[in-house]
């Protein structure tokens, strides 16, 4: 993803999995931090790496009871160090610039774990003298935030205008999290919001062929807009040709759908369904797909009500399959139908000979062969009785069809 892409990305996250962080990964993003700016390049920090869950648990205490610090398998701790920063730039170096170097070594390593398929959270509610007690920190430095991280598949809520809800379903370079289904029930300003997503695969074709699901049910208490935004990354390049985007539910307002997919996403606003005014609704549409590199899907639905309303819908985006897919199924559904004929013959009742006027098994029907070998010349044209029991030859003469009769006058 690009630069943008990343800061976009990049969230509050509070809920997290219980796998443990790889250490390929702790190494990126403590090397991130340690490649942040800082004033004379004297990176006047200390970071602390936490994994001991006593130690999270207390860290959690002296953090106001933030119950998702001692959840997250991974803290680090960000210290600034005003003695080096002072030897440089005196009281403005202590008093400022270390404080700046800190704070701008743990952005970047929020921004790697992000980069990373991480979810974190920077906490800087605490008590300073107990966090410096709990982590042994030397005297003079001066503890500053605490960045809390974690792989997440969770939904996790963004403060823009306090009206939007973004879900990242899974992390980069995972194509099927461990926990694929997820739900959040919350409110944001006017709204009462209740999200399901979830990731599943095809029943035919490659593996890595994912489909978002997006539902929800929202009710406003006042006029707003609301926007919910799904997000899921890492897929393999082999993609299917294309994608169907569909969605349908029931609004008191207006409905406008999106769907996205690419390298980057951007707005994540290429292919659109609606506006949907009041009352329900249903769309659909198809679009073609080809990358040679790990690519993102995403659902955008975006929901305007004009006062205290409701809105339910549900969508998704599922792979169109190749056209060899198709012949497959349809090779199957012919072989399905033969089989099928072929146990109706089986348990059909015996049919007429309308050559000789005998009683004889359906399959012998099918067998021209030993028909001609039988009556010594070509068979000429039949035609086969109602599937009804079996008649005795004498009782033919009540069948109105002329060439039956015909034939059967000629055998006696």
């Amino acid at each position: 993803m690009d630069a943008l892409e990343l800061l976009r990305r990049r969230r509050s996250v509070r809920v997290y999995e219980a796998r443990p962080v790889e250490r390929e990964k702790l190494a990126a993003i403590l090397e991130a931090a340690r490649a942040a700016p800082s004033a004379g390049n004297l990176q006047a920090f200390e970071m602390v790496v936490v994994e001991s869950p006593d130690r999270k648990q207390a860290l959690s205490r002296a953090a106001l009871d933030q119950q998702h610090v001692s959840s997250a398998p991974l803290l680090l701790a960000f210290f600034a160090s005003p003695a080096r920063s002072a030897s440089k730039y005196g009281g403005r170096g202590s008093d400022l610039y270390a404080r700046q170097d800190a704070t701008i070594a743990c952005a970047h390593a929020q921004l790697a774990a992000t980069a990373l398929g991480l979810g974190c959270c920077w906490v800087g509610a605490f008590h300073p003298e107990v966090i410096r007690k709990i982590l042994n920190a030397p005297a003079g430095l001066e503890p500053v935030a605490l960045a809390v991280n974690s792989l997440t598949n969770k939904v996790y809520i963004s403060n823009w205008n306090n009206n939007t809800v973004t879900i990242v379903d899974g992390a980069g370079n995972d194509s099927n999290p461990v926990s694929g289904a997820v739900t959040w029930i919350g409110s944001l300003g006017v709204w009462g919001v209740n999200v399901s997503t979830g990731l599943g695969y095809p029943a035919s074709g490659t593996l890595t062929w994912p489909y978002l699901d997006l539902n929800s049910i929202n009710s406003s208490s006042a006029a707003g807009t609301l926007t919910i935004l799904l997000t899921q990354g890492g897929f393999s390049p082999d993609s299917p040709p294309g994608f169907a985007f569909n969605i349908g539910g029931t609004t008191n307002g207006t409905v406008q759908a999106y769907a996205c997919a690419g390298v980057t996403l951007g707005d994540c606003d290429q292919y659109a369904l609606g506006p949907f005014p009041n009352g329900a609704f249903s769309g659909s549409l198809s679009f073609p797909f080809s990358v040679d590199e790990e690519y993102q899907l995403g659902l955008k639905v975006v929901i305007t009500h004009t006062g205290q309303a409701t809105s339910s819908f549900d969508s998704e985006i599922e792979p169109v399959p190749e056209p060899g897919t198709y012949a497959l199924i349809g090779a199957g559904l012919v072989g399905l139908g033969l089989l099928r004929r072929a146990c109706i013959e089986q348990l059909a009742p015996p049919s007429v000979d309308q050559r000789r006027g005998d009683i004889v098994p359906p399959t012998h029907l099918g067998n021209a062969g030993a028909r001609r070998e039988r009556l010594g010349k070509d068979p000429q044209p039949f035609f086969l009785a109602p599937p009804a029991p079996p008649l005795r030859p004498r009782k033919y003469r009540h069948l109105t069809h002329r060439p039956l009769l015909s034939a059967l006058k000629r055998a006696r």
